[in-house]
């Protein structure tokens, strides 16, 4: 148990780092650029799976698994998280019409949890 908790401790700092990159990089492409905010959410998701693959494989999970076992199965889950996050997204912004930061914090809530359970279970197991 003091593992797992140790481990969530770090996949945490982790995810504060990767959700600070991404809302960077969203209000970035959105504000600055002008990018559609569907399109943002999804480039900045694809840049922060890749910077949190390299931080989980080498600290998080501390793990020896080899990258050609272990990356396709984060990279499995980081698609399903990617289809949560965009359908959290659409649901709050298209449907309900909400600010799309605010609809962003609660996705980035769901994708953390579906990501601890399946890295921790799955990936780097």
């Amino acid at each position: 148990m003091r593992n797992v908790a140790a481990r969530f401790a770090r996949f945490g700092a982790v995810g504060t780092a990767g959700a600070a990159l991404y809302f960077l990089l969203l209000v970035g492409m959105v504000e600055a650029l002008g990018v559609p905010v569907m399109i943002a959410t999804s480039v900045a998701f694809v840049l922060v799976v890749l910077q949190n693959y390299a931080c989980h494989y080498l600290w998080t999970f501390a793990t020896d698994a080899p990258h050609r076992r272990a990356a396709p199965r984060f990279f499995a889950m980081s698609a399903a998280g990617f289809a949560l996050n965009w359908a959290v997204m659409a649901a709050g912004t298209r449907g309900l019409g909400l600010d799309y930061l605010a609809v962003q914090a609660v996705a980035v809530l769901a994708v953390l949890a579906w990501n601890f359970a399946v890295s921790h279970l799955v990936v780097f197991r």
